[in-house]
C-alpha cells in the first residue's frame, strides 16, 4: 500500500464502455482552454507532459493520469453506487494549474440536484449537485501546480468538503442523484461540459460519509472497512499508456472497472513519482 506524506501544516486535524455514447471520442479536441495539447500548458513554462515527482507518495510503483480537457476521461459503470440523499464521499488527488471551472470526478446525471460532483472553480475546491445553482466552494487556492487531496463527505443534507486532510467548506446541498457512470475528468454523461485539465489519481467513492478526523488521519481510506468502498482507481496500468479504450482497472473488488474516452493519444499515463 502506498504512504500519503503531508507537510508539516496538514497534520491529523491540525492544519462501462463508451463504445456507443454519442460522445465523438476520437475526433479533432476543439475545446483546449490551457493549450495543454501542444504540452504548452503549464502556465510556469513546463512541459505538462514532464512526470513531475508526486512528493505526497512512497512505496511501490505509481502511475497517474493526464488529461488534456475536451472529451479526456475515464468512465465506469455506476451499479450499487448511493442514489438521492444517500450518504457518502468522492474522493481524488489532483494537480492542476487551470483556473476555469472543471470536474475532477462525478457520477450521476447532468440536471439540476442530479448528479454528484468533485472539482475546482477560479483555483477553489468545488463540490455541485447537477448542473444547477446549489454548490460548496471551499477558501484554499489548490490550482497551484502541486498534488492536492480533495474529499467530499455528504451525509444527506451537509457535505464537508476537505483539502488535504482539512476541513476547507461546510454547507447544505440537495442531493437527488439519479443512475448514471461514474466519470473522471468531466461532468456526468451527457453533459461533459467541464473537462478536468491536469492530473488525477487514487479516486475513491465510499458509502457513507467519512469522519473528517478520519480523512485527516486515512486520506485514501486504506483502514476503512472493505465493505463501504465502492470504487478505487488507482490508475496503475503499463505507464506511456496513451489513447481511447484503455482499460482502468477498479481496486475495490466491486468490477467498475474504467474505460478510456478522448482524441488519438490521450489520456496519458504517466510515472508521477
Amino acid at each position: 500500500m502506498r504512504l500519503r506524506l503531508l507537510g508539516p501544516c496538514l497534520l491529523i486535524a491540525a492544519c462501462g464502455s463508451d463504445a456507443g455514447d454519442g460522445d465523438a471520442d476520437d475526433g479533432a479536441d476543439t475545446d483546449d482552454p490551457a493549450g495543454w495539447n501542444t504540452g504548452g500548458g503549464d502556465t510556469d513554462g513546463d512541459d505538462p507532459t514532464d512526470p513531475v515527482p508526486n512528493p505526497y507518495t512512497d512505496g511501490g510503483a505509481e502511475t497517474c493520469v493526464l488529461l488534456f480537457g475536451g472529451n479526456d476521461r475515464v468512465r465506469g459503470p455506476d451499479e450499487g453506487f448511493p442514489l438521492w440523499d444517500s450518504a457518502r464521499t468522492l474522493q481524488a488527488w489532483i494537480r492542476t494549474d487551470h483556473t476555469g471551472e472543471q470536474i475532477a470526478v462525478s457520477y450521476g446525471r447532468p440536471s439540476p440536484s442530479q448528479g454528484f460532483l468533485l472539482g475546482t472553480v477560479d483555483g477553489y475546491p468545488l463540490v455541485r449537485a447537477g448542473s444547477g445553482d446549489e454548490r460548496i466552494v471551499g477558501t484554499t487556492f489548490v490550482a497551484d501546480d502541486e498534488w492536492h487531496h480533495l474529499a467530499a463527505s455528504f451525509n444527506g443534507t451537509v457535505v464537508a468538503l476537505t483539502v488535504d486532510g482539512e476541513v476547507d467548506a461546510v454547507g447544505p446541498l440537495t442531493a437527488e442523484t439519479l443512475e448514471g457512470d461514474l466519470v473522471a475528468g468531466n461532468t456526468p454523461t451527457g453533459d461533459l461540459t467541464n473537462p478536468w485539465i491536469g492530473w488525477l489519481d487514487d479516486i475513491r467513492l465510499f458509502d457513507r460519509n467519512r469522519d473528517v478526523e478520519d480523512i485527516a488521519a486515512d486520506l485514501d481510506g486504506e483502514e476503512a472497512a472493505p465493505a463501504t468502498l465502492l470504487l478505487a482507481w488507482d490508475f496503475e496500468i503499463q505507464p506511456d499508456s496513451t489513447g481511447p479504450g484503455l482499460t482502468v482497472p477498479d481496486d475495490s473488488g466491486n468490477g467498475h472497472h474504467g474505460i478510456t474516452g478522448g482524441a488519438e493519444g490521450r489520456p496519458l499515463f504517466l510515472p508521477c513519482r
